[in-house]
């Protein structure tokens, strides 16, 4: 005799089946978009000059070396210039003077920017400070008059002294800057600065 499946229970089976189908809803929430936001583009390449710095005078068969780099603070006709100094092998506890003078460093001339005091001339930043190791750093702005007294194709030289104050000694390291032919100061700026008397400091 063949068995047989009693009708309730095949309908227990069937409604269960389709409770089970219920329960297995569809997600239809959209999925996270984690596409990666693309990096802010950086400003294009701003460097106006650079010059390595070599010593000289009494401090000439040294160590002393670095680099000194003129560029611009922005791309607006505004936009003033930031000079950047690095230096190593610098020796003594006191400040060095430092100026941009006219003229490479073959043929300095007169203190055209006064970054620290220069004579009676204030200075638009500090002396420079050396550590431990002998390495000093430091960053200034040039805008305004300084920015004016600076000329397309000119030759610049930043010198670095042996001591502070009014007498600062002769320099002990020099870097050029030779500023290109399509170089142009900043909508602006003010009448052009007068250079110190004579080669001086």
């Amino acid at each position: 005799m063949k068995a047989t499946i009693p009708l309730a229970l095949t309908l227990a089976v069937a409604l269960g089946a389709c409770v089970a189908a219920d329960d297995e809803t569809v997600d239809t929430t959209p999925a996270e978009d984690i596409t990666a936001t693309p990096p802010t583009a950086q400003p294009a390449d701003l460097v106006v000059a650079t010059g390595q710095f070599q010593p000289v005078g009494a401090a000439a068969g040294t160590a002393v070396s670095g680099t000194a780099e003129l560029r611009r603070q922005g791309t607006g006709a505004g936009d003033g210039l930031e000079l950047n100094v690095h230096l190593v092998g610098l020796t003594g506890e006191e400040g060095h003077a430092w100026h941009v003078h006219e003229g490479s460093c073959e043929s300095t001339g007169a203190v055209l920017i006064p970054l620290s005091d220069a004579g009676d001339r204030e200075g638009i930043a500090d002396d420079l400070s050396a550590d431990d190791a002998g390495m000093a750093e430091a960053s200034v702005e040039i805008e305004g008059e300084h920015l004016a007294a600076l000329s397309p194709e000119g030759s610049y030289s930043v010198n670095v002294h042996a001591g502070s104050g009014a007498s600062p000694g002769a320099p002990i390291a020099c870097a050029t800057l030779q500023l290109p032919a399509d170089f142009g100061p900043a909508a602006g700026a003010d009448a052009t600065a007068s250079p110190a008397d004579g080669p001086g400091l």
